[in-house]
């Protein structure tokens, strides 16, 4: 039996390294397909609300996995990516597994992994190893839900293997991401996330751009499933954040509460709010269990999501810790900075990346910024001329914005140790893997 350390180095080991293992497509659809048959088919057993979109998916499947603890129920949710810990992939009622539980699981679990690994379809990826494993988790551990967010896309992701006719789906907002992978204009990758709709699913799907909602209507169509649009305007109305938190009415499909109070900050926020809420009116419609507008409220309330608009403090000085990573994240960021701290001139903590994507992120950042530390994180190391190309990218977009105080700082402690001697508030973001090497660190400076 392997230990906990050395099953994180086993399953870190399984890290796609090329362009094209990264993103196998139906290679690695048939791969996850065969590993949860090795399983048993665990996903064919759990009441699962699958949740895709391009901002705010981890925010609602948090959010819809609070309210249904809230009433009662055992609720598995599966976040991908991580920030600070493997098992947060897995967790049941907020809870992560106990190690020792965690290794027992994991045990029982791996015959399966090398039973495909010496199958024709070879050794499944990190990925689909974790998304198999939450599913057969959840089911081993007996979950009513199971909440599970998708990695980058849909249509090929590993966590679209249900084939269950009353899988929910809830659909985020939905702009230009990955797109190398999934496409470069919004129908394009709409197509990709909204895949995961399967005959007979109900969806429901934030309001979105015209052409992005044409394109998911088409899919729920030709899929044979029904979905329904949340119209920002008439759904969420009177929403307003302040640092306590984010408050809004919500009504929709009958639906109606006042005042309601969101632990978490950002209008974008009481968006992803009204999703959950949403999902579990359906709920408690399909599966005939009521709702305690105190419980929702409480839960609302009390809502604490690591990692999206943390608030730290070191010797009063303010530590803004979030995972945007898009340009459309930053956006909603900055305009939550802007709000809260008014003329607040923020040092930004970003990774080192050439990506389109993320150099559109790096042009919202020079337009909200004093100063930018670009440092980069443990996930992204790369070849030396690789890292050159991403920093000369990044320059030019800089120049091209009329930017120029930036500094590029290799190791992420000594990026956060020179944000730290200088006098401005800090926020970092930008990338998963630099939250999960700072995000600790400055809890426990903070501490």
């Amino acid at each position: 039996m392997m230990s906990f350390t050395e099953i994180v180095t086993f399953l870190n080991q399984q890290f796609p390294r090329t362009g094209a293992a990264k993103f196998p497509a139906e290679r690695g659809m048939a791969r996850t397909r065969f590993l949860l048959h090795e399983l048993g088919d665990p996903q064919e057993r759990l009441k699962i609300i699958h949740v895709a979109g391009t901002s705010g998916k981890g925010s609602t499947c948090y959010l819809t996995s609070l309210l249904l603890q809230a009433h009662g129920f055992k609720v598995g949710l599966a976040v991908s990516p991580h920030i600070t810990d493997l098992r947060e992939r897995c967790q049941i009622n907020g809870e992560l597994p106990a190690e020792d539980a965690f290794v027992d699981l994991f045990s029982r679990f791996l015959p399966a992994v090398e039973r495909t690994t010496a199958s024709p379809h070879g050794a499944p990826t990190f990925f689909e190893i974790m998304a198999a494993f939450a599913y057969w988790a959840f089911d081993q551990q007996g979950v009513d839900y199971a909440v599970v967010e998708t990695g980058l896309g849909g249509l090929y992701d590993p966590t679209n293997m249900s084939e269950r006719r009353d899988k929910l789906v809830l659909l985020t907002k939905i702009g230009l991401d990955h797109t190398k992978i999934l496409g470069r204009t919004l129908s394009e990758i709409a197509y990709q996330k909204a895949m995961i709709i399967q005959a007979g699913n109900k969806a429901f799907a934030t309001d979105q751009p015209m052409r992005v909602r044409r394109t998911i209507e088409l899919v729920a169509r030709e899929q044979g499933g029904v979905v329904s649009f949340l119209p920002s305007g008439s759904v969420i109305r009177n929403a307003h954040t302040s640092t306590a938190g984010t408050r809004f009415d919500y009504s929709f499909a009958g639906y109606a509460l006042r005042d309601v109070e969101l632990g978490l900050l950002g209008e974008h926020q009481a968006e992803n709010c009204s999703l959950a809420i949403t999902a579990l009116f359906a709920l408690s419609a399909r599966d005939g269990f009521s709702v305690s507008e105190e419980r929702l409220r409480t839960a609302l309330r009390d809502a604490l999501f690591p990692g999206r608009m943390t608030v730290l403090r070191k010797d009063g000085r303010l530590i803004i810790v979030d995972a945007a990573h898009n340009a459309q994240k930053m956006r909603a960021l900055t305009k939550i900075l802007g709000q809260l701290y008014p003329g607040a001139p923020f040092t930004f903590v970003l990774p080192i990346r050439g990506e389109r994507d993320h150099l559109a992120a790096v042009g919202v950042v020079a337009g909200a910024a004093a100063s930018i530390i670009f440092t980069d994180p443990l996930g992204y190391r790369e070849a030396s001329p690789r890292l050159a190309s991403h920093r000369r990218r990044i320059e030019q977009r800089l120049s091209a914005c009329g930017f120029t105080q930036y500094t590029f700082i290799e190791k992420p402690g000594q990026a956060f140790d020179a944000a730290l001697r200088l006098p401005h508030p800090i926020a970092i973001t930008g990338s998963f893997p630099l939250l999960r090497e700072l995000y600790p660190l400055a809890q426990r400076l903070a501490q």
